[in-house]
């Protein structure tokens, strides 16, 4: 018995903490509409044009309402960045018309909008702790 609890204090501060992250997805007349989350904790990660299920994460839901609430348990800390987006035609990536301009409503973590192009992982990103995070996500 006396080794075990030896054990165990020495790996328990080896094991990452986790957190829960609830992410509030904000748009005008979404309520049925599939919405596509990412959650990158990489820059690799981020805005990938890999398919879906090459992030941390990758959820897909349906919206409840105009806000729809989103949780997403037993997270490790660390740095994390989301994408979402409203997948209109079901084909599960984000549409863009001939320039490269989405057709779709999109959003990212911390509301973070860049003036050409998407913005970074760096602009992003947000730490998750081990304790409760929440993100408000406006799509537009």
């Amino acid at each position: 018995m006396k080794h075990s609890i030896f054990i165990a204090t020495l790996i328990l501060p080896l094991i990452s903490h986790a957190g829960d992250l609830v992410l509030e997805l904000h748009a005008k007349d979404i309520s049925g509409q599939t919405l596509m989350v990412d959650v990158c904790n990489s820059e690799a990660e981020f805005l990938s044009d890999k398919k879906m299920g090459a992030q941390f994460r990758s959820i897909k839901i349906k919206a409840t309402s105009d806000i729809t609430t989103v949780i997403i348990k037993d997270i490790p800390s660390g740095k994390y960045a989301i994408s979402a987006f409203v997948d209109s035609n079901q084909d599960s990536k984000l549409n863009k018309n001939l320039l490269g301009i989405p057709t779709e409503l999109y959003g990212f973590s911390r509301d973070a909008r860049s003036l050409f192009g998407p913005p970074t992982f760096a602009e992003s990103a947000f730490e998750l702790s081990d304790d409760t995070t929440t993100q408000i996500i406006h799509l537009k």
